[in-house]
């Protein structure tokens, strides 16, 4: 959601297309954000093939602004996210299911084109992009708590609420838990009262929408987020004052707001059917419980998994094929496979890493632990001449960091996008 400063030449990006640019990739986040189709089809689907269908059209357009571009300028995260998705091409056609390699490949294609050309915008066009960005995280909080508090609407998910327009309480869950730093800055430095008061209110509803999602994954990278942005932000702006800002940045006005959403979603009744008399307070304490549940169901899939990675160590089983490979190595009694369903596992492992290591193999994961850390580099660089910008860029960095260990996160489409 943030990003270091552009290495490409703005020069070759007039001014007035930066505008056209954020404007078009902002708007672009909150039509993924919203967009369903009311129909009998599986309710995932039926919000990731549109979401994905406007990921990919936005990202073809997007690519115009790439290809302008002079790549003889390109710099290591460049040229590592380009081999990363030169060996996404290659892993399809080695793939069993080329189908449904194809699908997931695409969707890392994408992402990575919409990421070059967000890092072409620079100065107020890359405020409005954010701006447009946690519009996209409020309306989908937004779209949770109407489906949490009784409100029909087709497009609305059928099952696991409150998905909102994700589909899924834990799609929801992740989307709100990487916007929220940006939430809370907005609200602790907007200059404008308007600004103060919108994303305060957006800190309301996303803290209220994290509260019953019962996400634990969303929840523990909350805490991580959160608490790595307080630190950032003290350790980068405590030596002196944010340019043109007060010198103690407004924490009360966002933690007002944060504790507002939570106190509200606890107190106000709601239409969900939990079944236990205190969900919340259940799921909190098993938050970090791997000796039973979810918690033992994600060790025992993350073991089984693994034995696929001998089959194919350097490219792996292909793109979206753990799907297709996990029946081969799974067992009786394991919670992950319901042999007795049509489809007997979920379309992902729960978390990306494992999912990367399977189907893109080892080489792809180092590219991208490469392009992590010369991130992390990129930021530190700028703490001085940029410190909110990289104390943000940090603290998002390391929630969808913490999302994705134990969840599938950045191979869906709302996450890959912002």
């Amino acid at each position: 959601m943030t990003t270091p400063p552009p290495s490409l030449p703005l020069g070759s990006v007039p001014r007035t297309r930066h505008v056209i640019l954020a404007g078009f990739l902002g708007l672009a986040v909150i039509v993924v954000t919203l967009i369903g189709i009311d129909s009998s089809f599986f309710d995932l689907d039926r919000h990731a093939i549109p979401k994905e269908t406007v990921v990919h059209l936005t990202a073809l357009l997007a690519a115009w602004f790439v290809l302008r571009t002079d790549r003889s300028t390109w710099d290591r995260v460049d040229r590592l996210l380009a081999t990363i998705m030169v060996l996404t091409v290659i892993g399809v056609l080695g793939s069993t299911n080329r189908w449904i390699a194809l699908r997931a490949a695409s969707l890392s294609v994408s992402g990575i084109t919409l990421f070059w050309a967000a890092r072409l915008i620079s100065g107020g066009a890359r405020r409005l992009l954010l701006a447009l960005i946690a519009s996209a995280v409020a309306v989908g909080g937004l779209s949770a708590l109407a489906q949490a508090y009784g409100i029909e609407w087709g497009v609305l998910a059928d099952s696991r609420a409150p998905g909102g327009t994700f589909g899924n309480r834990n799609f929801m869950a992740h989307v709100m838990a990487l916007g929220l730093p940006l939430l809370l800055v907005g609200s602790a430095v907007a200059r404008h009262r308007l600004a103060r008061i919108g994303a305060a209110l957006a800190v309301v509803v996303v803290a209220a929408a994290l509260l019953l999602s019962r996400s634990r994954a969303a929840w523990l990278a909350v805490g991580a987020g959160t608490g790595s942005l307080l630190v950032f932000t003290w350790w980068w702006l405590s030596p002196r004052p944010l340019e043109g800002s007060p010198a103690i940045l407004r924490w009360q006005p966002p933690m007002v707001a944060l504790t507002i959403g939570i106190i509200g979603a606890l107190l106000v009744p709601n239409s969900l059917s939990w079944r236990s008399d205190s969900p919340y307070l259940d799921s909190l304490r098993s938050i970090v419980s791997y000796e039973e549940g979810s918690g033992r169901g994600r060790l025992i899939q993350y073991r089984t998994s693994l034995r696929l990675l001998p089959t194919a160590p350097v490219l792996g089983v292909g793109p979206g094929n753990w799907f297709v490979h996990y029946p081969q190595v799974t067992f009786p009694g394991d919670p992950s496979f319901a042999a007795a369903d049509p489809i007997p596992t979920n379309p992902w492992p729960s978390s990306d890493w494992i999912a990367l290591l399977v189907e893109r193999g080892t080489l792809t994961v180092l590219l991208l632990l490469g392009v992590l850390g010369l991130y992390a580099h990129a930021l530190f660089q700028h703490r001085r001449r940029h410190p909110l910008r990289s104390a943000v860029g940090g603290a998002v960095a390391i929630s969808a960091l913490t999302v994705s260990l134990f969840d599938a996160f950045l191979l869906t489409p709302v996450p890959a996008i912002m």
